[in-house]
């Protein structure tokens, strides 16, 4: 007959606890960040084109500028990009979800930026591109193979294996003609694909290993127009992470941090490479000035949030001289920035400068972000298609100044009235 002996369990007990410690279990779940939804915040830089593209046609779709309130409309069709010139703080709200490309409307500038699937997830098996570069990068996840069209029809078949990068450029693209353009990719296998024209990117890397930006398996390239580039990791528990090189997968860095919040900043070879992690992770790359962490001004920069075991949303990310960061609230709430409270109302914002390393924290997602946009915008789904309050401008106040005028002409009326008589009663004397 067995018997219980509780000393034996209890010291099982306590090593399992000291084990699970030392591999810095991570509570918790990565939130949704697509690029597929109804409604969208976005810091639009100076000069820049918003172009909107839906699935489906009759689509009505509202766009809002936060700080000066105007708003356009417009219907789309289905696939066929639609080009609006907007600056600045914009909430978009559509009837059914669409996806939002920011370019610059002067040329010179990477388009550094993923392109999403036809869920909007940054990983899948089917997407349409609208792309402004001929350059696309297809990193695989899977082995099996990529079927490549456009509007002809077929126009070639890629074989890609599990872990492997192709660099591959579109035929007959034409600068003159991109905004007609649609390109479709097929694969029997989970891919991933990336674009950037020249210039010098600095971009956030979505997760492979879920449907949000922060997460333990992430696919870029510290892409430098041929040059040393660089990468940035905010790690959000404690753990190790390891960078692969795909050009040589035999080179491996392996990285350890010790808390929440601390950040790895290093010159990378301009590489294609895999970073695999024990914790989830924020990973920025591209091209940056090694040194004095200025990082590059273009791509599609956001920051994605984790869940933790209270339910609470949190965000590490580093703004660089680039920046602000921008925070949108989609609905009224109470956050913690570094450790302050904040209150927002829906539809507002806040601004936080770098170079310095956030922590905010919120009970709801947020959309954080980091620098202008150039690529596809990110948010949460579900977000609420509440319209922003419209402020109608009445112009200056001038209650206070009629008044002064008032008193004035009042009292340039008396003076003459007085001088007036004053004349009449000298003129009586005479």
């Amino acid at each position: 007959m067995y018997k219980f002996n509780f000393r034996k369990f209890t010291l099982l007990l306590l090593i399992l606890l000291l084990f699970s410690s030392l591999f810095n279990l991570v509570s918790g779940e990565p939130i949704t960040e697509r690029a597929l939804n109804r409604v969208f915040y976005i810091y639009n830089a100076p000069n820049h084109r918003l172009v909107l593209l839906g699935p489906t046609s009759g689509n009505h779709v509202k766009v809002y500028s936060l700080d000066q309130r105007l708003v356009t409309e417009l219907t789309l069709e289905a696939n066929k990009p639609e080009a609006i010139n907007m600056e600045k703080y914009l909430k978009i709200i559509s009837e059914e979800p669409i996806m939002v490309y920011s370019l610059p409307l002067e040329g010179g500038r990477a388009f550094a930026t993923y392109f999403p699937s036809e869920t909007g997830s940054f990983h899948g098996k089917k997407f349409y591109l609208f792309t402004p570069t001929p350059e696309v990068r297809i990193y695989s996840l899977e082995t099996g193979v990529v079927s490549i069209y456009n509007e002809t029809g077929l126009i070639t078949l890629i074989p890609v294996v599990e872990d492997s990068y192709t660099h591959y450029i579109l035929p007959d693209w034409d600068p003159d003609t991109y905004m007609e353009k649609m390109w479709v990719f097929e694969s029997t296998a989970e891919i991933m694909i990336y674009g950037a024209g020249g210039g010098w990117p600095w971009y956030t890397a979505p997760a492979a290993d879920s449907e949000g930006i922060v997460g333990n398996i992430h696919y870029a390239h510290s892409l430098a127009g041929g040059h040393y580039g660089s990468l940035l990791i905010i790690a959000y528990a404690a753990g190790e992470a390891r960078i692969i090189n795909l050009t040589n997968p035999s080179q491996i860095l392996t990285i350890e941090f010790e808390k929440p919040g601390e950040f790895y900043f290093s010159a990378y070879p301009g590489t294609p490479f895999k970073l695999e992690s024990d914790m989830p992770v924020l990973l920025q790359a591209g091209f940056t000035d090694h040194i004095n962490m200025f990082n590059g001004y273009t791509g599609m920069h956001y920051a994605g949030g984790w869940r933790n075991e209270e339910g609470e949303v949190e965000y590490w990310f580093y703004v660089n001289r680039h920046g602000p960061a921008v925070v949108f609230a989609p609905q009224d709430v109470e956050i913690e920035v570094n450790g302050s409270s904040h209150e927002l109302k829906a539809d507002t914002w806040i601004e936080l400068k770098g170079p310095a390393i956030w922590h905010v924290v919120s009970p709801i997602p947020l959309v954080v972000q980091l620098q202008p946009l150039d690529g596809y915008a990110v948010a949460p789904p579900d977000l609420p298609p509440t319209e922003p309050e419209i402020s109608i401008e009445t112009g200056i106040d001038l209650t206070i100044p009629i008044l002064v005028v008032v008193v004035i002409v009042f009292l340039v009326l008396l003076f003459l009235l007085r001088s007036r008589r004053r004349k009449a009663n000298s003129s009586e004397n005479i």
